[in-house]
């Protein structure tokens, strides 16, 4: 379990995204799609998979002034986990919505 996921705005370019240690995880994929959390949009896959033992992910290079919202997935030796809360964020502004 990953919650709770939180997303803060690092630089107006730039958001660092954190979760709690997944236990036994393999790896870990964050997604993100420009867009309020809680809206319709399409998720892509930001970067290969993470090592299982991470807990944060910057992302950087982003438009202004875009709302950007992400989620994780933990992969395990038996299949990959359901998504975590979302975590949303636009330049100095914060939002995390439980899903």
């Amino acid at each position: 379990m990953f919650l709770p996921l939180i997303a803060f705005a690092q630089s107006p370019n730039s958001n660092l995204v954190e979760w709690d240690l997944v236990p036994n995880a393999l790896g870990i994929t964050v997604w993100a799609k420009p867009g309020e959390c809680g809206t319709p949009g399409t998720y892509a896959q930001k970067m290969p998979e993470l090592p299982g033992d991470a807990v944060a992910y910057t992302d950087t290079n982003l438009a202004e002034p875009f709302q950007w919202c992400y989620y994780v997935t933990a992969r395990y030796p038996g299949g990959v986990s359901g998504p975590s809360n979302e975590a949303g964020k636009a330049p100095k502004v914060v939002n995390v919505r439980a899903r």
